[in-house]
């Protein structure tokens, strides 16, 4: 069993200072998109609020109108292109709120930035046993890596849109330290 000696040269601590930046800047990203869709939820909840008050206006309206239509049997075309154009209206309105996707579980995107956390903490924690204990070898190093590299396998399964955006804001924020858990080496390698 081989002990790290020197630890800047040693591959396998330089992959493992690599996941721990990929984590960092993974669950940065993820945090960004849950903040991102939390928002977008928002906005469809309060269109489809809208939209729905407006087709139910829409189809009072047409009632009333074809209702007062009928009871007054007026011999005019021009109530009847209203209520027909009305009902249009309504249609188009409903047809639109079907179309509309439904909200995206935005507490998945959470949950994904908090496994990231988590992962980075530990990613950290080893490094610091590493350079603290110069009796841990490279087999130690080697299953840590895996164990990384697993649970990084399980978090990518569920596959959640990430946009350009997210990714970018990440960077920047990691650059501007504006998060707990970034240091240099984090910062010179997003």
């Amino acid at each position: 069993m081989e002990n790290l000696k020197n630890l800047k040269q040693n591959e396998l601590f330089a992959r493992l200072i690599e996941y721990r930046i990929d984590f960092a800047y993974t669950r940065q990203v993820y945090f960004n998109a849950f903040l991102r869709v939390n928002k977008q939820n928002k906005k469809i909840e309060s269109r489809h609020k809208l939209f729905g008050f407006l087709s139910i206006l829409i189809s009072i309206i047409t009632l009333s109108a074809l209702t007062f239509y009928l009871s007054q049997a007026i011999k005019s075309n021009n109530i009847i292109f209203i209520v027909s154009g009305l009902s249009i209206i309504s249609l188009a309105i409903s047809i639109y709120l079907f179309s509309i996707k439904g909200p995206v579980n935005s507490n998945l995107f959470l949950e994904r930035a908090e496994a990231y956390l988590i992962l980075h903490k530990k990613a950290k924690n080893f490094e610091a046993i590493c350079q603290a204990d110069s009796k841990i070898t490279n087999e130690k190093v080697h299953e840590k890596l895996l164990y990384f590299e697993n649970e990084q396998e399980k978090l990518i399964k569920l596959p959640l849109e990430i946009i350009e955006k997210d990714y970018a804001l990440a960077k920047e924020q990691i650059r501007n330290r504006k998060n707990y858990g970034y240091d240099e080496v984090d910062e010179n390698n997003t």
